[in-house]
Parts: structure tokens; C-alpha cells; sequence
């Protein structure tokens, strides 16, 4: 997302399902974004994402590498249904293949109503739809997306394939919707005060 979605040194990173936050780790170790957050439900996994994180700054200063005294990353045990806001993140990522729907929707509503949040990366078998832009917005209520690319990605360990769609808000649709919501509700208005003037006047 760096080169694609404009992930730069004061953005804030958030995995949703994020297991021991590799993805996450590695983005701060690297000084490509100023903060982190992971999201995972499962509670063992945070625990021993908290151990992970521990030993990875141990073995950072252990190796004389420049660790700010903030490692800015927390990882919040909960369902992403159950976040109340994405703000202050700026960048989203999740590999969510097996996600539940009610989560993927969870996540797309937060992802809308965000007032920071610009790009998002999911990883997933292929989508078999022409506009998969259309789809996460349709399907899980992203709002109004683009999408700026798609590559095809392996597991390390296991080497299946997978493919990563990267999605930016497109803002210009969104301005062009709202204004849309807004005249027609200014024209029911107007149709509706119109008829009250005229029953006054029977």
C-alpha cells in the first residue's frame, strides 16, 4: 500500500484478524507508517501476539537497530463488529478469507463512516465479479471505492494462492452521492411544504 494507496510515515496501520501482527511489526520496524493496530477475535492468538511483539523488541535492541521509545502498536482482542470507530487509522488491511459476512459488513460500515481512513487491502480467493469496486461497496457497504490494483499473492508457509485487491476511497463519487441525497431530500421538502400551503388555502 505504500507505493499503491499512499502509506507513508504518519499514517496508522490496522489489521483486522491480525494474528501475532507480522504485517504490522514489519510496517513499523521499516518506519513506513507512524503507528499500528491490530484487530483479532481470538483470544490465544492475542496472547501470544503480545509475546511476539515483547520478543521482537527484544531481539531489535538485542541487534543495536533504532526502536522508538514508542513502539506504537496495540492489539485490541474483539470482533471488528464490535469496534466503535477506525479514526485515527488511516490504512486497513485483512487477510479475510474465511471472515464472516457479518464481519466483512461490520468492518465496510466503519470503513465508510471513517473519517480518516483512505485505502484498504484484502486478501481472498478471486473475486468472480466484474467490478469488484462494486461489489465490497454493494455486498459490505464500503461506500463509494476504486480499485487501484490487484496482485496475486502466496501464503509463506503453506504456498496457496491468493489474491490482493487494493481499494481507495473514491471521494469524488462519494461528494457526487451525498449531493444527490441531498437535493432529494430538498425536493421532498419542497413538495411537501407546496402541499401544506395549498390544503391552508382550501
Amino acid at each position: 500500500m505504500t507505493k499503491l494507496a499512499g502509506m507513508g510515515s504518519d499514517s496508522v496501520l490496522m489489521d483486522v484478524g491480525s494474528g501475532l501482527c507480522r504485517p504490522l511489526i514489519h510496517a513499523l520496524a521499516t518506519g513506513r507508517v507512524a503507528a499500528c493496530r491490530g484487530v483479532e477475535i481470538d483470544s490465544v492468538k492475542c496472547q501470544k501476539a503480545e509475546a511476539f511483539i515483547d520478543l521482537t523488541k527484544r531481539r531489535i535492541k538485542a541487534n543495536g537497530m533504532d526502536l522508538n521509545s514508542e513502539f506504537a502498536l496495540d492489539v485490541v482482542c474483539s470482533g471488528i463488529e464490535n469496534i466503535k470507530t477506525l479514526d485515527p487509522v488511516t490504512h486497513v488491511y485483512s487477510f479475510w478469507e474465511g471472515v464472516p459476512v457479518d464481519a466483512r459488513v461490520g468492518l465496510g460500515k466503519l470503513f465508510r463512516e471513517s473519517s480518516t481512513t483512505r485505502a484498504i487491502c484484502v486478501v481472498q480467493r478471486a473475486m468472480r465479479c466484474a467490478s469488484p469496486a462494486a461489489f465490497m461497496s454493494e455486498e459490505y457497504g464500503f461506500g463509494p471505492l476504486r480499485l487501484v490494483d490487484t496482485r496475486k499473492v502466496s501464503m509463506s508457509g503453506s504456498g496457496r494462492s491468493f489474491t490482493a485487491y487494493v481499494f481507495s476511497k473514491d471521494e469524488k463519487r462519494r461528494r457526487e452521492r451525498e449531493e444527490g441525497e441531498t437535493n432529494v431530500i430538498a425536493r421532498t421538502f419542497k413538495r411537501k411544504r407546496g402541499r401544506a400551503v395549498a390544503n391552508n388555502k382550501v
